[in-house]
């Protein structure tokens, strides 16, 4: 009785994946908790999203495609800070300095935020550092910026957006 309640069980679901298309299943052990498969690869699930940037790091380039494609500067800045949020706080203080020194410090609150040692959420700070970020007129903190790993994907982001 065992027996056939087993295989009435394995013919539906045979049955209900040749319904659904669900190709054959492969398993690969790529380590506990590891995405990867046998030879590195990500086995595509959905934590790997091709249009999301990654926080990419260690010399790989950063993916900014889905932040670009946004319909302008201030959405594109928005997902910049959003999809690197390791990286935004590093590039903050890196750039510190120089936002502090420059106009639109008094004018977006980063002067009683980030240049006081605050955060900057809630405010209109981040709009001035992504102003600095992108004008380039930070020379020394840009190029500092671009040599970290830990900073340059917001540092390449924010500059891709137009």
């Amino acid at each position: 009785m065992q027996k056939r309640i087993f295989g009435l069980a394995s013919v539906a679901l045979l049955s209900c994946r040749a319904v659904l298309g669900i190709e054959e299943l492969e398993v690969v052990d790529g380590g506990a908790g590891s995405d990867a498969g046998a030879d590195g690869s990500s086995d595509g699930g959905p934590d790997a999203r091709a249009d999301a940037p990654t926080d990419a790091g260690g010399g790989a380039k950063t993916d900014v495609s889905a932040c670009v494609a946004k319909p302008d500067l201030k959405d594109c800045s928005m997902c910049c800070r959003d999809s690197f949020p390791t990286a935004v706080p590093v590039m903050e203080q890196t750039f510190k300095a120089c936002v502090c020194a420059s106009p639109c410090a008094t004018t977006n609150g980063c002067d009683t935020t980030l240049c006081a040692g605050k955060a900057v959420a809630g405010t209109d700070c981040p709009k001035c550092v992504d102003d600095v970020v992108r004008n380039g007129s930070c020379k020394k903190e840009s190029d500092e910026c671009a040599n970290s790993p830990s900073c340059e994907p917001a540092l390449t982001c924010l500059r891709s957006c137009k």
